[in-house]
């Protein structure tokens, strides 16, 4: 069984052809190899709404960058990204991290409450109450 049909080429295309197909071995190597692993951190994981929340990207192996807010927001490229999110709810962040067609992907869920209402009420509405 013939795995190439090498036999009908003279020997300097030979070598030029073996060449070049090391040559695209070796660069296919270097490239399936890339390590991508996804990481980040944010200022704070809760807190009354409006939050506005700093993230940290902590990634290793990549050039590029994505974010998902899941606050309706448009998506970030940037290494470092802030959003805001105005009313209360439970949001699912999306980080992915590339580096050319590898990619790795971490997720964080922000927590944003209603802010607290005061529920009281004083019998002096002017000055002080006396205890």
């Amino acid at each position: 069984m013939k795995l190439f049909a090498f036999n009908h080429l003279k020997e300097p295309e030979l070598k030029k052809h073996f060449m070049l197909f090391v040559l695209l071995l070796f660069a296919g190597q270097l490239t399936s190899n890339a390590q991508v692993n996804c990481a980040f951190t944010a200022s704070v994981l809760s807190g009354c709404a409006p939050l506005s929340i700093n993230f940290q990207d902590q990634s290793t192996g990549a050039t590029t960058y994505q974010w998902q807010f899941d606050n309706g927001n448009s998506p970030s490229t940037l290494r470092n990204a802030t959003t805001n999110y105005p009313l209360p709810g439970i949001y699912n962040v999306r980080h992915v991290a590339f580096n050319g067609a590898a990619s790795d992907t971490a997720y964080l869920q922000i927590r944003v409450f209603n802010p607290p209402t005061v529920n009281f009420m004083s019998p002096n509405q002017q000055g002080c109450n006396t205890l």
